[in-house]
Formats: C-alpha cells, sequence, structure tokens
C-alpha cells in the first residue's frame, strides 16, 4: 500500500479529537466527582462521632441503650452510599482514561506503519502538517497519557483515604488534591493545546484539569 500524507494527517487530526474529548469527558467527571467526595467527607466526620463520649448525653444513652449502635449503623449505610457514588465515578474516568490508551495505540500503529513504508529518519524529521513530525506527535501524547495514568491511581487512593479520614482537616486535604489533580502538570497540556493548534490550526479549548 501506497503511502498517502493527506491519509494521515486525516487519520492523526481524528485521534486527537477523540483524544480531547476523552479529556473533556474526565475534566467533567473531576468536578462532577468533587461534591460526592466532599459529602463523603461530610459524613465519615459525622461518623466519628459515636466513638466521641461528649456528644452523647448520659440520659439519652441511658433512655435509649442502643442509640449509638443505630447511629453508626446509620451512618455505615450512608457512608457507603457516598462511596459507591466517587467510586462509579471513577470508574467512568478509568474508561475515558482506557480511551486515551487506545488513541494512543492507534496513534502508534500509525507510526509503525509509516516508518515500514518511508523510513524512520521520515517520522523523525518530516512535518505533518506545519513543523512537527508524527513523532513529536507520539512522544507527548505518551506524556500525557502517563499523566493519567498516575492521576487515575490518585484518585483511587483519594477514594480509600476519604473512607479513613479521622479528622476534617485530614479530608480537606483529600479534597484539594481531588480538585487540583496534582499529576496533571499544566505547562505539559499547555504545550500540547499549543501544538495542536499551530500545527493543525485546531482550536482545542482544552479545560483546566
Amino acid at each position: 500500500m501506497a503511502f498517502n500524507l493527506g491519509t494521515t494527517q486525516r487519520q492523526l487530526g481524528s485521534i486527537i479529537e477523540d483524544f480531547k474529548k476523552a479529556r473533556d469527558t474526565w475534566t467533567e467527571l473531576n468536578s462532577h466527582g468533587f461534591p460526592i467526595a466532599n459529602t463523603l467527607t461530610n459524613s465519615v466526620i459525622q461518623s466519628r462521632y459515636v466513638d466521641e463520649v461528649q456528644y452523647w448525653h448520659p440520659v439519652l444513652t441511658h433512655e435509649f441503650p442502643n442509640l449509638r449502635q443505630k447511629y453508626d449503623s446509620k451512618m455505615q449505610v450512608i457512608i457507603q452510599k457516598d462511596m459507591s457514588k466517587l467510586e462509579d465515578i471513577v470508574n467512568k474516568m478509568a474508561k475515558q482514561y482506557h480511551k486515551m490508551q487506545n488513541q494512543y495505540n492507534e496513534l502508534c500503529v500509525i507510526c509503525d506503519r509509516t516508518m515500514e513504508m518511508k523510513g524512520k529518519e521520515y517520522i523523525h524529521t518530516q512535518p505533518m502538517y506545519e513543523t512537527c513530525p508524527l513523532s513529536v506527535f507520539q512522544q507527548r501524547m505518551e506524556v500525557i497519557l502517563s499523566m493519567y495514568s498516575a492521576e487515575l491511581e490518585v484518585k483511587r487512593s483519594t477514594v480509600t483515604g476519604l473512607r479513613n479520614i479521622m479528622k476534617r482537616e485530614e479530608g480537606l486535604v483529600l479534597l484539594s488534591i481531588w480538585i487540583n489533580q496534582p499529576s496533571l502538570v499544566k505547562s505539559t497540556l499547555q504545550e500540547w493545546e499549543d501544538v495542536c493548534t499551530t500545527e493543525m490550526k485546531l482550536t482545542l479549548n482544552y479545560p483546566s484539569p
């Protein structure tokens, strides 16, 4: 099969657009997950009251000896519901990550096929649009993919951490980690946006991580 630059450009453009859509959806899920994480934090803190004697008046505990146990059971049910909602968000984020992974794999296939037909030097030196060769798109996408992989693990750890907090301050730290997504380096994402906009004349308008 003969190499066709126009076809390769269209395939690359489609991959980059799909990559953008997955990132956009991830960002929306992160925003949707924050109030759920906040509710979970509050529920876990409230559940700790069962072990604080000062919150339970002796008259109440004398008249209703099972009051604390009932309160604890009720809070555990609430916490589990909150956990399930947040885990569902993380699972949806994982699906978006896997989409990004598939898009990167598609790009690798394009690179391999192009190299077979045009040689290794071609994918490192021949601009696909304006100045950047295929290898630049591949390398930059690989870096971004690794950031999302790391952030997905942070998300999973954060959910577990919120379930086990003992103080509100601990919860606030984890909530900050959730919303700020420390594994996603803004400067790297901005560079990717700049490359795509310049090379392909696209306005990607990536949301902030």
